[in-house]
């Protein structure tokens, strides 16, 4: 702090008693100090079977033991515990879960969904509470509901607005399918992403 002082005090005094102005500054260098790079992706992780179902029957609306069934009576969870990274204590005497995803989790992440999909979209043909956009009588969904519609799923399933070019795809769709199979189609497509299943 003195040595400053002394500076500023010297260069008033050489220039008369005025105000020497602002110091020159340090000659520039031509290499530039490299930037960090952005840190790593954290990796994903795997949604287990409590928090899979969790978020998905939550996101629908849907009990869990009238979303997924097989043969109408067991739920998918239970039923395929292991397949979704649980252990299955009773059954096999599995006490530790899998460390990654099996080479049957991808197919039974599709039947859960699928399943818990079409019973959503069963129940809202008589009481709509999640495709309340759609008019299950006509003969497609036009583009405007599509793109409404698209909204309500992606912040239900994935807590996000779409982009641009996912409406699209989903608007896509539409042209080809009736309003049942669209609404199960397009919850199943949003519901099966890496976003839905990973964290």
């Amino acid at each position: 702090m003195r040595r400053a002082l002394f500076w500023v005090l010297l260069a008033a005094c050489q220039s008369g008693g005025q105000p020497a102005g602002p110091l020159p500054l340090p000659p520039r260098s031509e290499v530039c100090t490299p930037v960090q790079d952005a840190p790593l992706p954290e990796a994903l992780q795997w949604k287990r079977v409590a928090a899979f179902e969790t978020d998905l029957l939550t996101a629908l609306a849907l009990p869990r033991e009238s979303g997924c069934l097989e043969l109408g009576s067991y739920v998918c969870g239970e039923v395929h515990r292991v397949a979704l990274g649980g252990q299955d204590v009773e059954g096999s005497a599995q006490y530790e879960p899998a460390a990654s995803p099996l080479a049957t989790t991808p197919l039974v992440v599709d039947r859960v969904v699928l399943g818990a999909c079409a019973e959503r979209v069963r129940r809202d043909q008589d009481v709509p509470v999640v495709f309340e956009e759609v008019d299950f009588a006509a003969e497609r969904v036009p583009a405007a509901q599509v793109e409404v519609q698209a909204i309500a799923l992606y912040r239900r399933l994935l807590t996000r607005d779409p982009n641009p070019d996912e409406v699209a795809v989903l608007q896509a769709l539409a042209r080809d399918l009736s309003p049942t199979d669209w609404a199960v189609a397009s919850c199943f497509a949003i519901g099966t992403t890496t976003e839905a299943v990973m964290f």
